[in-house]
């Protein structure tokens, strides 16, 4: 189950209605991102890691992203450029111990298949982007600059510790 609370930008940027987990509920996690899609949302999904395993979302479309098929794409790293919500993905029961959060892409570049019945190839331009600036989880609030980027590019260097491109996963740790 997912739900989305939109903040506006000059609170997130204020710090005064950042939000917390309880904007979010209990057992849910929350995650301030935007993101930018050809068409489609970007896919996504989380992983918390705990005591017992691994629990993992279901595959989630951003619903509040910027389609590039229309409007240019945001320029750079700055945030206030970039329209963010909160997405609260239902956890729905505690989980002990948790010591790391991740979100990774679940697709790629858009593809279409050539008109001639050949190959699929990929649209250009069309790679998606996701941008987190915070996790939520039970009462903590961790910025993405304390997190980890992990390409999925070949060749690619990590930039901003929570702007995901290219197939990417960004992790942030707890506790």
């Amino acid at each position: 189950m997912l739900f989305l609370l939109t903040l506006p930008l000059t609170e997130l940027l204020a710090g005064s209605n950042r939000g917390d987990s309880s904007s979010c509920g209990d057992f849910n996690l929350g995650l301030l991102m935007s993101g930018e899609g050809y068409g489609v949302g970007p896919k996504f999904y989380a992983s918390i890691y705990h005591e017992k395993g691994v629990w993992f979302s279901d595959i989630i479309e951003f619903q509040g992203f910027r389609d590039i098929k229309k409007s240019p794409r945001y320029s750079g790293t700055n945030f206030e450029d970039r329209d963010w919500e909160t997405v609260c993905i239902k956890v729905g029961h505690p989980l002990n111990y948790v010591n790391e959060v991740s979100v990774r892409f679940a697709d790629d570049p858009v593809l279409e298949l050539d008109p001639e019945g050949g190959v699929s190839r990929v649209v250009p331009n069309s790679d998606p982007n996701l941008f987190i600036a915070e996790i939520y989880w039970q009462g903590e609030i961790v910025s993405s600059e304390m997190g980890e980027q992990f390409p999925g590019c070949k060749g690619q260097f990590t930039m901003q510790p929570g702007d995901l491109y290219c197939a990417g996963e960004f992790k942030v740790r707890f506790r």
